[in-house]
């Protein structure tokens, strides 16, 4: 018996959930390593060359990942041909960015030292023109995607502890992040071509390059302007306020984008569902909606409050009493969770899916409008408070935005599924408040530890009470094929 849509995500999410936690771990070491051994001179060259190489691969990508992923889970019978075809146009925007980077670097009065490393740096595009992970999610194999993480960041710090020893090797340290991705990318591309189905054989449509690329445009544009302003808070700050501020900021930032993270993981399991469902049936893409989202906000909201409540806690723990002001940033950049949560599955799972880039992209540059303007207005007078309540306005207009575009796609009501885990993680929070408070506890750190324990043991046992049901089905969703084979 195939599995259910529950089961192929929760198997989905695993493998990349432990995919993404080797190739961190692995990345983590890398960045340790390379501070120690490179010094902090070479070292902040070589992050301030990263910092425009991940620009590059926005514009080599132009959209056309998040593209082919809907086009594969819509056409599955033609999955090879789509994904040769489009990674052939990403590998032509490739050597078009390589070529015009590589001109511009030469013509800039840095020495050549530098412009060398920029270069090789820059030759990583390739690598990233050809990565197939879209294609793979697209086809709900992530497995695949997991081992490809895993190899490049096991790879990558292997060659770099074997040839890169000391300052003099700063040139070798991209050729050491240049060469798996190329070598793991051919390996992929002939792994996607013999997973896709044998329904229509692979062939070369050059005719479609230039509609491939013209349709990715939007999903491109969105894409630089999130990153935009993701990064414009940052920006603004550095200009703005101390160097303190910003330190802070980003020490905060750094939770806060493995929290996002892991939503993003979780969500990339439901594109490709949600585009097949969409193509089907809107009944059957509408259901599914409602019960991503339901099961999604059962999730955020508590993620949020505890993150909340033993803010204080992680900074001291992860950053040391120093940054202690930092926890003030993260109580705040949390929130912005819940309007990323759900203004992307309007976004994310209803737009992109039924093909409207252009509406995607108009609530992002909302969003991007909103954040430059009360960036502007809120920095000067409140610091990194005004910076993380415009990144939280910014994404409240993006999803209002979105939510406007998929009401007339997808009839759908999820604001029953918003209203009651926010109104229970409320209750359970002023509940494990005043309790924690009569307990009297002098220690702040052990008041953070008994909050979260209380908080959390009251969420949980109201809604396992509220969302019997719910619950209830999604475990023996996930328990049939366990059933099955014993």
């Amino acid at each position: 018996m195939s599995e259910n849509i529950t089961q192929r995500i929760a198997r989905n999410f695993s493998w990349l959930i432990v995919g993404t936690t080797i190739s961190g771990l692995a990345n983590f070491a890398l960045v340790m390593y390379l501070a120690r051994v490179l010094g902090v001179a070479a070292f902040g060259i070589l992050n301030f060359v990263l910092a425009f190489l991940s620009y590059l691969i926005l514009f080599v990508d132009s959209g056309l990942s998040l593209l082919g992923t809907r086009e594969i889970a819509r056409r599955r019978e033609a999955a090879g041909s789509l994904a040769v075809n489009i990674l052939l146009v990403r590998f032509i925007i490739a050597v078009v960015v390589f070529a015009l980077a590589v001109l511009l670097v030469i013509l800039t009065p840095q020495s050549w030292e530098i412009k060398g490393l920029f270069i090789l740096a820059f030759l990583f595009v390739f690598g990233r023109a050809l990565n197939t992970d879209w294609a793979f999610q697209g086809l709900e194999t992530m497995k695949y995607i997991a081992w490809h993480r895993v190899l490049f960041s096991l790879s990558v710090l292997t060659l770099t502890a074997i040839f890169v020893h000391g300052p003099a090797d700063l040139l070798l340290v991209p050729l050491m992040k240049f060469i798996p991705s190329l070598v793991l990318a051919g390996l992929f591309v002939l792994l996607i071509i013999n997973v896709s189905p044998k329904d229509q054989p692979i062939g070369l449509t050059p005719k479609k390059w230039l509609h491939y690329w013209w349709q990715a445009v939007p999903l491109g544009a969105s894409m630089i302007l999130i990153q935009v302003y993701t990064n414009l808070d940052t920006i603004m700050l550095g200009f703005m306020d101390s160097a303190e501020v910003v330190g802070y900021y980003n020490a905060a930032y750094q939770v806060f984008f493995v929290l996002v993270g892991l939503f993003s993981l979780w969500q990339s399991t439901a594109i490709p569902v949600s585009t097949t469902n969409l193509a089907k049936d809107k009944n059957l893409a509408a259901g599914f909606i409602t019960k991503y989202f339901r099961l999604t906000m059962l999730v955020v909201f508590p993620l949020v409050m505890g993150t909340f409540i033993a803010a204080p806690l992680i900074i001291k723990l992860l950053f040391g009493a120093a940054y202690q002001p930092a926890s003030l940033a993260l109580q705040l950049l949390i929130w912005i969770l819940i309007p990323i949560a759900v203004g992307s599955t309007y976004g994310i799972l209803i737009l992109v899916p039924a093909g409207l880039y252009n509406q995607f992209l108009a609530a992002v540059m909302v969003g991007a409008l909103v954040n430059v303007v009360l960036n502007f207005l809120l920095i000067p007078p409140y610091s990194f408070i005004g910076a993380a309540i415009a990144t939280i306005m910014a994404e409240i207009s993006a999803g209002t935005i979105a939510l406007y575009f998929a009401g007339k796609v997808l009839k759908t009501s999820l604001m029953p599924f918003f209203v009651r885990p926010f109104l229970v993680t409320i209750l359970a929070a002023a509940f494990a408040w005043v309790v924690a408070r009569a307990c009297n506890i002098q220690s702040t750190a052990w008041q953070s530890v008994v909050t979260m324990f209380i908080f959390a043991l009251t969420y949980v046992a109201i809604s396992s009470y509220r969302e019997y049901g719910f619950i209830r089905d999604f475990i023996q969703n996930m328990s049939n094929k366990v059933n099955e084979k014993l």
